[in-house]
């Protein structure tokens, strides 16, 4: 077998040691059932969802009052109005930003989760083989 060769068995795939280690059936399986054994959550919590919907509602409620400070600047003749209608409508843009934040952090954190869990497990996955070669020079 040359060196980017690989043999395809029924539920893995197996390569030579200079590739990089290949994801199986195996180690998804493996690593699902470590999941469960340690009842980690990976879904979306409470939280996440009431964040989710407060930024969604904030993103909504400032656009929305913009374009009514925006109509009620049309028909303002006086520099002072004007110039509090700009804050307003100031603050209205800040909301939709930190609604936005709050939506997009929401978002992403059950993935950030699973990502961060998958992370730590084929980093313990790797120090494994590493402690298993160890073991086996040391043995000659």
């Amino acid at each position: 077998m040359s060196n980017d060769e690989s043999v395809v068995t029924e539920n893995m795939v197996a390569t030579n040691s200079t590739s990089p280690p290949v994801v199986t059936d195996d180690k998804i399986e493996q690593f699902r059932a470590s999941v469960n054994e340690l009842k980690l959550k990976t879904s979306r919590t409470r939280g996440d969802l009431v964040r989710q919907v407060l930024g969604g509602l904030l993103m909504l409620g400032g656009f929305v009052a913009g374009l009514i400070i925006y109509e009620q600047s049309l028909s303002q003749s006086s520099a002072l109005n004007l110039a509090s209608e700009q804050i307003l409508a100031l603050t209205m843009v800040g909301l939709v930003v930190i609604g936005a934040a709050l939506f997009v952090s929401a978002s992403i954190s059950r993935f950030l989760r699973f990502w961060m869990l998958r992370n730590l497990y084929e980093g313990q996955a790797h120090i494994d083989r590493l402690v298993e070669g160890y073991e086996q020079h040391s043995r000659l």
